[in-house]
């Protein structure tokens, strides 16, 4: 273990809000990293903040909010000095304790807790939130205002490992999309206003006295719920865990027992040089569900691979469809098969 001693730790504004889109899954900064507020440097605040930050790990990386519940975690989270590999404290006083584990050490206790692991690579959601005040007053909560509203969903994103994008104000915007378009949840205008941020997913949100009304867009399935609190941060941090909850239902990969029946072909066409071949088996081989890969055969402008699974073929697509260089095709002969949209980007 190692004390951080580098003057400051790059996190995307502030946490996982980002300003800009990249138009396919947002690689999670610092997932294994937790953060709690101590008041001194001794060594007892310390061992008890570390507890606390690898709670906040264990729940970011598995994205079950209650594994604190199930058993043996009382008695790991006690041992978590044996896991950390460095921390740093951050002025002012009270300092925030930066912890960061293992990742290896990490998905081992996941494993063996029998939960599901969830990558870096997670789908970006973008927020559309409109809050209104007691006079019927209805306010765009933007990303580049400094807001309890915006800090609020920071710091819940940063606790739940989620990349979220708040919308920027500037005239393009304005003249897109109103208050009023967002609390009647105009979806027309939402998704035409959207465009410019390339999301995964699409929030939409009212909040007004204590009551939340949610409205989650992923492509053609629409999911709605509501949340309640007596205060903005307890209705905006419910709404932060369902998001979380729901996207982590999809995503995180539960890990199976390796054996053939865990195996796939899958093959990639439209692989032209050798740098692409590279990005495409590099891509492959950082998915969650894939324990290991090993190419089969390489054509012409195209490249077999075997996966050896730790989950399950849906699972597979799931984690796939979350990069946009890979397009699927129909299957053939119960091959997996996808069309490589590399562009520019590996030539």
């Amino acid at each position: 273990m190692i004390k951080l001693n580098y003057r400051k730790i790059s996190i995307i504004i502030g946490l996982l809000i980002v300003t800009i889109a990249t138009g396919s899954a947002v690689e999670v900064p610092n997932l294994y990293m937790g953060k709690v507020i101590v008041t001194d440097h001794s060594l007892a605040q310390r061992r008890q903040a570390q507890q606390q930050a690898l709670l906040q790990v264990l729940i970011k990386v598995s994205g079950n909010a209650e594994i604190a519940t199930l058993p043996n975690v009382s008695a790991i989270l006690k041992s978590a000095n044996k896991f950390v590999e460095a921390y740093r404290y951050e002025p002012p006083k009270p300092y925030r304790l930066l912890v960061r584990f293992d990742h290896q050490s990490i998905d081992h206790i996941l494993r063996k807790l029998g939960q599901a692991i969830w990558s870096r690579e997670r789908p970006l959601t973008l927020i559309w939130l409109v809050t209104q005040t007691d006079n019927d007053n209805r306010q765009i909560i933007y990303g580049d205002e400094n807001s309890d509203a915006v800090n609020i969903i920071k710091q819940q994103a940063f606790k739940r490992g989620l990349p979220v994008v708040l919308p920027i104000m500037d005239l393009a915007g304005n003249a897109q999309i109103t208050a009023d378009d967002i609390w009647n949840i105009n979806q027309p205008t939402i998704l035409q206003a959207s465009k410019r941020y390339h999301a995964d997913n699409i929030l939409v949100g009212r909040v007004s006295q204590g009551q939340g009304h949610w409205e989650l867009i992923q492509g053609t399935e629409k999911i709605v719920w509501e949340t309640t609190g007596d205060t903005l941060a307890e209705v905006i941090t419910a709404e932060i865990n369902h998001l979380a909850n729901a996207l982590a239902a999809r995503y995180a990969v539960l890990a199976q027992p390796l054996n053939n029946e865990n195996a796939v072909t899958l093959i990639v066409n439209n692989v032209q040089t050798l740098k692409e071949y590279a990005t495409v088996t590099k891509l492959l081989r950082r998915l969650t569900p894939v324990a290991s890969l090993q190419v089969v055969k390489v054509f012409p402008h195209k490249v077999a691979y075997e996966l050896k699974l730790s989950g399950s073929i849906e699972a597979l697509t799931q984690a796939i469809s979350l990069d946009k260089r890979l397009q699927p095709l129909p299957m053939d002969n119960g091959d997996l098969v996808y069309e490589a949209m590399l562009g520019k980007e590996a030539n």
